[in-house]
């Protein structure tokens, strides 16, 4: 599962709690929510390094471009 995934997870267990009366709290299971938590810290470092590498491989396919577009101008 990726980190999209596991937030809707935990904000579906959160809109599912039972809500106190008179008050914006609710009761959550706390092993589930840390557990989601943990989950979901661990899968930001692989999100964020394939984030990353799009971000790299977008400024290579600029830098072509640019490349490219020197060379035509070159030669006209």
């Amino acid at each position: 599962m990726d980190v999209q995934e596991r937030l809707d997870e935990l904000a579906v267990l959160i809109e599912d709690a039972k809500a106190m009366p008179l008050s914006a709290s609710c009761i959550v299971n706390r092993s589930q929510v840390l557990d989601l938590i943990e989950e979901i810290r661990q899968l930001l470092p692989e999100s964020v390094q394939r984030a990353d590498e799009l971000l790299a491989d977008r400024e290579a396919v600029v830098q072509d471009g640019r490349r490219e577009a020197d060379r035509i101008l070159e030669r006209a």
